[in-house]
């Protein structure tokens, strides 16, 4: 399952799903390193940070802002 690191609230964390729903698991579960905005996968009972979903996301971003300043 893959889900974007809405944000982190206190001792929680705001996953929210590819189907646009939002999930709530403890801070402690993910990665020390995992930041808001950052592709989080859950494979195997284990949270991980997807470098490569999450820097491919940031660029698609990126883009769509330059198209937006362009205007």
């Amino acid at each position: 399952m893959k889900y974007v690191l809405d944000r982190i609230e206190g001792q929680h964390a705001v996953l929210e799903c590819e189907d646009g729903k939002n999930l709530v698991v403890l801070k402690s579960n993910l990665p020390l390193t995992a930041k808001e905005g950052d592709i989080i996968k859950y494979v195997n009972s284990t949270y991980f940070v997807d470098n490569e979903g999450t820097n491919e996301s940031k660029n698609k971003i990126n883009e769509k802002i330059k198209k937006l300043i362009k205007k």
